[in-house]
């Protein structure tokens, strides 16, 4: 393959991947031998023409700190500012994708913010117990009174699924209507930069 070091942004070389689609099947031999290089600037280029029409990119909202796939979907507040990336990165993004013909899609976290508790977003917000900078306080949350910390424990409970935490994530009371309008606030402010739709 070409290109310099520093040009070459995705480098696969022999590519295999073979699985077996049920237990008594033989196996299926999906890609054999795959090579390709994705060199700086490229990557928009090569999404659109290869097929992609759209794209679901990770929560681009603060979020709670840590290495863990799992802390991006501990919302702190709903400044575009994450692991992934600024607000002006996240908008140069889908403006990019969309010169492509490849629309943006967010999995959005509109359910739950992070762990109960005291820490620190990624963009530098502080939250406390029921307390974070979206603004939501104290009333905003649902504390079913029910087992160990307000969790959720029996899964075909709908109303305990639907009032109480999973695990220690601070859960959004979204039937009150300052909340929506928060949530809403949110959603609108990603459409507005050219988001297409959202995963809930």
């Amino acid at each position: 393959m070409e290109g310099t070091v520093g040009d070459i942004q995705l480098c696969v070389e022999g590519l295999h991947k073979t699985y077996r689609p049920g237990l008594f099947e033989a196996d299926v031999e999906a890609l054999k031998g795959l090579s390709f290089e994705v060199r700086r600037g490229e990557i928009f280029g090569f999404l659109g023409p290869n097929g992609y029409a759209a794209v679901q990119v990770s929560p681009p909202q603060e979020h709670a700190t840590g290495p863990q796939w799992y802390t991006r979907y501990q919302p702190v507040s709903y400044q575009l500012e994450s692991r992934g990336g600024t607000r002006g990165q996240f908008v140069d993004m889908v403006e990019r994708c969309k010169a492509v013909g490849v629309d943006i899609y967010v999995d959005a976290v509109i359910n739950h913010m992070a762990d109960v508790g005291t820490g620190t977003g990624v963009a530098g917000s502080e939250y406390t117990e029921f307390s974070y900078p979206v603004p939501y306080g104290y009333d905003d949350f649902h504390r079913c009174g029910r087992n160990e910390n307000n969790s959720i424990r029996n899964y075909q409970d709908k109303w305990e699924v639907q009032n109480c935490q999973l695990g220690g994530l601070a859960d959004i009371d979204t039937s009150r209507p300052s909340v929506q309008a928060k949530i809403g606030a949110y959603l609108n402010d990603l459409l507005s930069l050219g988001v297409a739709g959202f995963r809930l």
